[in-house]
């Protein structure tokens, strides 16, 4: 019921369901069987983390445009109780997607939406430079929607470092 609202008793029964990951062992046979068991373990905290990140998405925001010195449009607007909150979790380099809500679009005359990257925060604003951002509705100033990027890149490192153990033989001692 968390991830499917319309779900029914019969949902239990479908294959894949209740499946859980192997427990953490204190020793393990080889490689291979510590690969077998901490990758399951790394794709679900990968896609813990991406829901997470997709659950912050927010709408109704408010937004000051600014040009940088290297000529790059910035994006200026306050993204949840405060910038630095701790439920935001939001860090300088971090990758937002700014895009006008549908009521706006249809005001502006087109979709718009555009990434960009988190340089700063002032006063709990998100300062964010966007990429190619040059056709921002600049006189729009209400109206968008700020989603966090989820990137994999941490967890396709674990699940390489994992393969590369496994088939490193003098990874493993005994």
């Amino acid at each position: 019921w968390k991830e499917d609202p319309n779900a029914t008793l019969e949902d239990l029964d479908k294959p894949g369901v209740d499946e859980e990951a192997q427990p953490t062992l204190l020793k393990y046979e080889d490689g291979y069987h510590f690969q077998n068991v901490l990758a399951p373990l790394v794709k679900l905290e990968a896609d813990n983390d991406r829901k997470n990140k997709e659950a912050q998405t927010q709408e109704g925001i408010s937004v000051r445009w600014d040009l940088g010195l290297n000529k790059k449009r910035i994006a200026i607007f306050r993204f949840g109780h405060s910038a630095e909150s701790d439920d935001t979790r939001l860090n300088a380099g971090e990758e937002l997607l700014l895009k006008l809500d549908q009521a706006t679009a249809l005001l502006y005359g087109s979709d718009w939406e555009c990434v960009g990257n988190i340089i700063r925060f002032v006063d709990g604003d998100v300062v964010l430079e966007m990429k190619g951002g040059n056709n921002a509705p600049v006189d729009i100033t209400d109206g968008y929607i700020v989603e966090l990027v989820w990137k994999a890149v941490s967890f396709d490192r674990m699940q390489n470092a994992l393969k590369t153990f496994a088939v490193d033989d003098t990874s493993v001692s005994g």
